[in-house]
């Protein structure tokens, strides 16, 4: 009965501890998406685990390193991106309506995560992890597009990347960032690029 009680609440204090470390990885995750947000693209792990009210090594014991978190939040973002379900009943509309809405809800994603995308692309030349991650998430992108863009199944792969390349993050970023266009431009200049290429086609 003695090594029946003593079991479980060794059992008891594990779960505890596991509560608590992903409670505390949670912590210092949304603690570096509030500082990224606020304008300080590379925080350092004193910054994060004052934010988080967290120790320093508490932040090293939940990431191996600081790319390790940047990971983390990266597929944070991604989550979010996938549980997007607005567009659900978007196949019942003409192909450029669906392709306006499509991008639209993708510059929407982009602009709420912008400073975690400049991050990424940022950083990615310094980290294999992120590199791959970023690329995941293309591919996550690409997956979206010829859901509700089916008809690009049916055409040759060369123009068929050109047209999900306009609704990329790497194409929204280069326009934001390198030739810092106004958000309402960026919209239209992809719209009408989008467009166009699927005139030439469809």
């Amino acid at each position: 009965m003695n090594n029946f009680s003593d079991k479980a609440s060794t059992l008891k204090k594990l779960d505890g501890r596991k509560q608590r470390s992903s409670q505390s990885s949670d912590l210092i995750a949304q603690a570096t998406i509030d500082i990224i947000n606020s304008g300080n693209l590379n925080p350092t792990a004193k910054e994060v685990a004052a934010k988080a009210g967290l120790g320093t090594r508490t932040v090293f014991r939940q990431y191996t390193d600081m790319d390790d978190l940047y990971l983390r939040i990266h597929n944070i973002m991604m989550q979010k991106f996938r549980g997007n379900n607005e567009l659900v009943h978007l196949n019942q509309c003409p192909l450029n309506e669906r392709a306006g809405k499509l991008l639209h809800s993708f510059i929407d994603a982009y602009e709420a995560n912008e400073n975690i995308i400049r991050v990424t692309i940022s950083r990615m030349h310094l980290s294999e992890r992120l590199t791959r991650n970023h690329k995941e998430f293309l591919g996550l992108v690409s997956s979206f597009i010829l859901t509700h863009l089916p008809e690009l199944r049916t055409i040759n792969s060369l123009k068929r990347e050109n047209i999900i390349f306009e609704f990329s993050p790497s194409k929204w970023f280069a326009l934001k960032s390198f030739h810092q266009y106004d958000k309402k431009v960026i919209r239209k200049m992809l719209l009408l690029s989008i467009k166009d290429l699927l005139s030439k086609i469809f």
